[in-house]
């Protein structure tokens, strides 16, 4: 995936202050609570799911986690619906971060 500048920037805001993977992931989830209005869509393995809330339980072999209609899964597995967030979102960052 490339990055753009948008993508970058709000990358660098968003781990200003975070040193390492457990705080990193922890801005992420602050990023995501603060920008990402919940409940929203997304896909997993082509399936269409409702995002109620996304958590972090402070184990980075687990990473970011996603509470959805269908139950929890890793934050990693879930795909945002085609043209629903702008490029510079905090879901591309995200995705970017941990490709």
């Amino acid at each position: 995936m490339l990055r753009n500048n948008a993508v970058d920037r709000l990358l660098e805001e968003i781990l200003v202050d975070a040193y390492g993977e457990d705080e990193q992931l922890w801005a992420f989830r602050q990023a995501f609570e603060d920008e990402m209005p919940l409940p929203g869509e997304g896909t997993v393995i082509g399936e269409a799911v409702s995002v109620t809330r996304i958590d972090y339980d402070g184990n980075p072999q687990r990473g970011l986690r996603a509470t959805c209609n269908t139950g929890f899964l890793l934050f990693s597995t879930l795909s945002p619906p085609p043209r629903r967030y702008p490029p510079e979102s905090c879901l591309q960052v995200f995705n970017s971060w941990a490709s």
